[in-house]
């Protein structure tokens, strides 16, 4: 799944925070990590930890 299919997906399940922990490390890049989180709902807290 790209980041648009899983912000997509988290603004249908609407968490109260989502940690996209896999770009950058097993899939796609940080930058990624990065447009999830713009993707994501305002609503929904968006926390990176990719080091």
């Amino acid at each position: 799944m790209d980041y648009k299919e899983a912000a997509e997906l988290g603004n249908i399940i609407k968490p109260q925070i989502v940690v996209p922990i896999h770009y950058g490390c097993i899939v796609g890049s940080k930058e990624d990590a990065n447009m999830f989180c713009k993707l994501i709902s305002r609503d929904i807290e968006c926390n990176i930890l990719i080091e």
